[in-house]
């Protein structure tokens, strides 16, 4: 997968997604198959246990904010703007004296290990985790949240994952219309909004600029 790009490499990335799906169903005594793991023990660190929803949920905003930081230092330092030339042109990265092959395992090493940071809390949380969990629409549903809320833009991946989490909460209302309108909302959003909904509303609103100092009129003579 070093050697692909673009969309190309989103296939092979849903597509190694789908290979692990299958392998872990297949491997009962090593992974319980589709019945999963039960009884995970709730997360603790030390003695303190995070054994109800409300100590998670401030675990889980405290770890959210955590790896944004990260992720916003990341995107303006030297390696941030290696990848963002990277994800623009290889080619021209390549020129410009980027290691193309060595990013682009970072990339992946540092997306793994959020993605594993994540699996070990949301199982932790549920006590339970199944091949299930995971399956290729998961990570369809993940890639979608990034078209959505705009790719190439951190508070847009953001927006996109908060947006399409929320959005089938308030279609429960139409329960029998609601993947009829989920689907043709998101159809909107990606042919009106080809870059996502994020980068559009920011180029929406309205820009302050800055209102030049009151010129007091001198008295006439």
């Amino acid at each position: 997968t070093l050697k692909l790009e673009g969309h190309y490499l989103v296939m092979a990335t849903l597509g190694f997604n789908v290979i692990i799906y299958i392998v872990m169903v297949q491997l009962d005594s090593v992974t319980g198959g589709p019945s999963g793991f039960a009884g995970i023990p709730r997360l603790a660190i030390g003695n303190w246990v995070f054994d109800s929803d409300l100590k998670t949920y401030y675990l889980l905003w405290a770890v959210s904010c955590g790896i944004l930081l990260l992720a916003l230092n990341l995107i303006h330092s030297r390696a941030g703007r290696a990848m963002a030339a990277l994800s623009h042109n290889e080619i021209a990265a390549r020129c410009s004296g980027v290691d193309v092959e060595t990013f682009k395992i970072k990339i992946f090493v540092t997306s793994a290990v959020l993605a594993s940071l994540a699996g070990s809390l949301y199982a932790h949380y549920l006590t339970f985790i199944s091949p299930g969990s995971f399956s290729i629409f998961y990570s369809l549903q993940v890639v979608t949240m990034v078209l959505i809320g705009g790719m190439g833009s951190l508070w847009g991946a953001a927006f996109g994952a908060i947006l399409l989490t929320v959005l089938p909460e308030l279609l429960h209302a139409v329960k029998e219309y609601n993947i009829l309108i989920y689907g043709l909302i998101l159809m909107i959003i990606l042919v009106f909004f080809p870059q996502g909904l994020f980068p559009a509303i920011a180029g929406i609103l309205p820009r302050r600029k800055e209102t030049p100092a009151a010129v007091q009129k001198q008295p006439a003579a």
